[in-house]
């Protein structure tokens, strides 16, 4: 008999040997222990990965902007200063070659708010002395948001614990963090969906000076309705705060919102943007030295803008010119009076 009607005979057709079945439940058991072992991954809607231990495309971007900016005492005619929307919308690059003057990009992430860039504005200042001209570059989100109340902790460094620590908890602490550090070094050269690794950040924004690429695409079908909006009352005490300290260090300030696509242009949404120019008029008023960009509502072709608040590398370009032109004017100015004390 073959072995073709061997196997076909009907007493064994459909049977399943029990250490087959065995083995099978030992492999899916084996895969189980091994997820449950591996850190917790998740994935946000832009497709970015988060690995336990391993710092976020937020983290990396705050760390390595602080790093970059605080390891040099080199002053700069130019800070770029404000949320993504300055990081990814604004070229110190084009900006140097467009006016002869020295840039640096110092843009962040809006959650930390006005008030959290104030902050990194007095680190700079403490470093590198006060620039000669400051752009604040802010996002619809950031005009809109009452901000939280995060703090930046831009070191890697982890915090000692408290004396009188139980030998027990120590012991599970310690081991957490050795345990997150390795994963942590282990997954600095990850890439995260579609955004570059901690690594890769940190190169790119040191041969940028500080500026980021948007790789996500947005389609602009259909339109997004503003509403009815006004600057929140954390970003207006923020922005009282930030240009009276700009003021005290004699450095003009141009306040500049994020171009906004051509299939938003609707007229609901430009009235939106005209009440908020507004009011953020009146806050510039109050400081001498404080400038609001004009148009304050542009609007962009929809392949400038990467999202409603990055631009695309083409789009970036055409803004950082457009902040040159206001630069070489303004340094075609006299010299203003030194600051007073502080």
């Amino acid at each position: 008999m073959s072995s073709f009607t061997s196997s076909s005979d009907p007493e064994r057709r459909g049977f399943t040997p029990p250490w087959a079945l065995l083995a099978a439940a030992v492999v899916v058991a084996c895969w189980e222990c091994l997820a449950l072992a591996l850190p917790v991954a998740a994935v946000d809607p832009s497709e970015r990965l988060y690995l336990k231990g391993a710092p976020s495309l937020e983290r990396s971007i705050v760390y390595w902007q602080l790093e970059h900016t605080l390891s040099s005492s080199e002053p700069q005619d130019v800070l770029l200063l404000g949320d993504s929307s300055c990081l990814m919308g604004l070229r110190p690059k084009t900006i140097e070659q467009a006016t002869g003057l020295s840039a640096w990009n110092l843009g962040t992430l809006a959650f930390p708010g006005v008030g959290g860039h104030r902050r990194l504005y007095d680190a700079y200042r403490a470093k590198r002395g006060a620039p000669r001209f400051v752009i604040y570059h802010m996002s619809l989100y950031l005009l809109l948001q009452e901000a939280p109340r995060f703090q930046l902790n831009a070191s890697r460094a982890p915090e000692p614990l408290p004396p009188q620590t139980p030998p027990s908890r120590q012991l599970r602490v310690s081991l957490a963090r050795l345990r997150n550090a390795w994963l942590r070094d282990r997954f600095l050269e990850v890439e995260r969906g579609p955004y570059p690794s901690d690594l890769e950040v940190g190169a790119f924004l040191a041969l940028s000076k500080g500026a980021l690429e948007e790789p996500l695409r947005r389609p602009w079908g259909g339109a997004l309705r503003f509403g009815e909006a006004h600057v929140s009352a954390d970003c207006r005490r923020g922005l009282d705060e930030l240009l009276s300290e700009l003021g005290r260090d004699a450095c003009p300030a141009l306040l500049v919102l994020n171009p906004i696509p051509e299939a938003l242009a609707t007229p609901e949404n430009l009235e939106t943007l005209r009440v908020l120019e507004a009011e953020v008029q009146q806050i510039a008023a109050r400081h001498p030295l404080a400038e609001v960009y004009a148009p304050f509502g542009r609007t962009y072709p929809n392949g400038l803008l990467a999202t409603l608040d990055h631009l695309t590398v083409e789009g970036a370009e055409r803004e950082s010119l457009e902040v040159a032109a206001w630069l070489r004017a303004q340094a075609e100015r006299p010299p203003r009076a030194p600051p007073g004390p502080r």
